[in-house]
């Protein structure tokens, strides 16, 4: 648990910030995230605790860490003072992202069937809709025509070589 933590113990980060980065810091300095838990004591095994962590040099503060739970998660951190409870959480991670590999066919499909729903639902949407695939489809001719083009200067330029 976190509330048995104290200055210098190691603690297992799984930063979520820029892909999925792991590290053992050391814990500079614990302290209670709001005032009134400060004045319970450490006895409140509810307290929101802030960390601020050594990780490879760098202070690095991470908050609303529960005093009575061995993991913490956030959009930013996944926190736990246990290497394999950290293992469970990145094994937990690893299946949630196969799972939606495995599925993206299914999502995709999702998207175009909802896109058809909204198009009977709001009209608005089915207009605007039908207006950006006919603009896409009008880029995708342009660029088609660039392609003829090129291909049409590169067989003249050779063509004047010739003579």
């Amino acid at each position: 648990m976190f509330a048995n933590l104290n200055q210098g113990s190691l603690i297992h980060v799984l930063s979520l910030t820029d892909g999925i980065k792991y590290n053992v810091g050391t814990i500079e300095n614990i302290s209670f995230s709001n005032t009134n838990a400060f004045q319970l004591g450490i006895q409140n095994m509810n307290a929101l605790l802030t960390l601020k962590v050594n990780l490879n040099g760098k202070s690095t503060t991470i908050e609303g860490i529960p005093s009575n739970s061995n993991v913490s998660k956030n959009n930013n951190f996944i926190v736990t003072d246990n290497k394999d409870a950290m293992i469970s959480q990145v094994e937990g991670l690893l299946q949630v992202s196969k799972d939606i590999v495995d599925n993206i066919g299914k999502y995709k499909d999702n998207i175009k069937q909802c896109n058809e729903v909204l198009k009977q639902l709001n009209p608005q949407f089915a207009k605007e809709s039908n207006r950006d695939e006919a603009i896409a489809d009008l880029y995708n001719k342009v660029g088609g025509l660039d392609d003829k083009l090129d291909d049409i200067l590169t067989a003249l330029k050779q063509t004047n070589k010739n003579r």
